[in-house]
């Protein structure tokens, strides 16, 4: 029964969504404790302006259609 829960809970999209960013913020946790190149560290911030939840809502299409 419980792993029927999880499986509905799964089902939706806004819960996978803030999985994924809470996956993701915890790997940025765990990057910053390691001692990187400078140009790791560049990507590494990168990353951070690219996936963030910050820039989440930037990333939501706008439902405007462009004409043609």
């Amino acid at each position: 029964m419980n792993g029927m829960k999880i499986g509905i809970l799964l089902a939706s999209p806004t819960l996978r969504s803030r999985l994924r960013r809470k996956r993701i913020n915890d790997a940025f946790m765990q990057y910053d404790q390691l001692s990187l190149t400078a140009q790791d560290k560049g990507y590494l911030e990168l990353a951070k302006k690219v996936l963030s939840s910050d820039n989440y809502d930037l990333q939501k299409p706008s439902g405007r259609r462009l004409s043609k």
